[in-house]
């Protein structure tokens, strides 16, 4: 996994399975 910043997309970070739940979860908490 990796950590995701407030501008970062999770298109641009090439995230992977498993991740994408937490990248989802994390812009959920920001937007």
């Amino acid at each position: 996994g990796r950590l995701v910043q407030a501008e970062q997309t999770p298109h641009e970070l090439g995230i992977e399975d498993g991740d994408e739940m937490l990248v989802m979860l994390h812009l959920r908490r920001h937007v």
